[in-house]
């Protein structure tokens, strides 16, 4: 499924758009309203560069603010919280790598009002789910992998958030869930 004609065509290209990631592997081009949070340091400063237009935050989403900062590990390409032990990066092979402290921030902190949301964050998109304010009308959020074993460790929150919130899921992916309401 493209996301970004799904997004075009349900919100047209004045909707405001945040996607939480750890890498670069965004659904929106740099002219759109949109809001980037990203805690690696190289990727954050290469969203910099891509998307000029952009509201990006150098941090890591977290559950709750117990410290101004938090270890994210580097694997390969992949970045995740230190504190999540099950997320996809291991379920391909990899081993946890360098650990570095980032700024961290709860998502209430930057929810604007998004109208769609993109949550790929290595088994921490219930991190953000938990405290958004807004109630986007369209969500992806990173659930499962058909390549792997992988399942979100949080998978029956986030199924009973979207399931309270009046969210219907009409796509599920190789690796992602994308809901409507």
């Amino acid at each position: 499924m493209d996301v970004n004609k799904l997004i075009l065509s349900k919100l047209g290209s004045s909707a405001n758009h945040c996607e939480c990631g750890f890498g670069l592997n965004t659904c929106f081009p740099s002219g759109r309203n949109f809001t980037f949070v990203e805690p690696n340091p190289l990727f954050y400063t290469r969203a910099l560069e891509l998307y000029p237009k952009a509201k990006i935050y150098h941090a890591a989403i977290v559950a709750n603010i117990a410290t101004p900062t938090v270890a994210i590990q580097l694997a390969g390409e992949d970045t995740h919280l230190a504190s999540v032990r099950d997320c996809p990066v291991f379920h391909r092979g990899f081993s946890p790598g360098n650990l570095i402290e980032v700024p961290a921030i709860t998502f209430d902190l930057i929810d604007t009002g998004f109208d769609s949301v993109i949550l790929d964050m290595e088994g921490a998109e219930w991190f953000a789910l938990m405290n958004m304010k807004s109630r986007p009308r369209i969500l992806m959020i990173e659930t499962h992998s058909s390549k792997t074993s992988y399942q979100n460790p949080f998978i029956g929150e986030i199924q009973q958030w979207t399931a309270d919130n009046g969210y219907e899921e009409i796509y599920r992916g190789v690796s992602n869930t994308i809901w409507i309401r």
